[in-house]
C-alpha cells in the first residue's frame, strides 16, 4: 500500500467479497486482506502513519456499523455482537452508582459507551492507541516514493 487511497481500495475489495459471499465483515478478515498480521497492527498503523488514520477509522466504522445493524435487526447473535463490540470497538458496560443524603440510594445506569465519546471533567478521553518501537515488527512496510 503506497497511499491511504490504495488501502481504501483493498478494504472496499474485502467488503465486496464479504457481501458477495454473504458473510459478515470482521476485523481479522480486513486485516488479513490488507496484509496485517494482527488487528492491533492495523490500529498501530494509524498512529505510526497518520496519513492512514482517517482511512482506518472509516474501515473500522464500516465494520462496526454492520455489526450494530445486524444485532439490532436480529440477524446476528446478540451475545456474539456484544462480545465483538467490546473487544474490537471499545464498547464497555458503564455502571454509575449515586448516593444521596442519609438514606443510601443507588441508581445504576447500564449503557454502552465508546472510549472516544467518554469524558472526564469535561475533557474527552482520547482512544488513540499508542505504540512502542517493539510493537512495529508486524506492521506492513510503507513505500515512500
Amino acid at each position: 500500500m503506497k497511499t491511504p487511497e490504495d488501502m481504501q481500495v483493498l478494504a472496499d475489495e474485502y467488503f465486496a467479497l464479504c457481501d458477495e459471499k454473504e458473510v459478515p465483515y470482521t476485523v481479522p478478515g480486513v486485516c488479513d486482506h490488507l496484509g496485517f498480521s494482527c488487528r492491533q497492527s492495523l490500529w498501530d498503523y494509524s498512529v505510526r502513519f497518520t496519513e492512514y488514520s482517517d482511512t482506518i477509522k472509516r474501515i473500522r466504522q464500516r465494520i462496526e456499523r454492520q455489526r450494530v445493524e445486524k444485532m439490532l435487526t436480529g440477524k446476528q447473535n446478540i451475545i456474539a455482537s456484544i462480545f465483538d463490540l467490546k473487544n474490537n470497538f471499545g464498547y464497555v458496560d458503564k455502571h454509575e452508582h449515586e448516593h444521596a443524603g442519609n438514606q443510601p440510594q443507588i441508581t445504576i445506569v447500564n449503557q454502552w459507551t465508546r472510549p472516544d465519546t467518554q469524558s472526564i471533567d469535561g475533557q474527552v478521553i482520547d482512544d488513540t492507541p499508542s505504540i512502542s518501537s517493539n510493537d512495529t515488527k508486524c506492521l506492513p512496510e510503507v513505500s515512500r516514493d
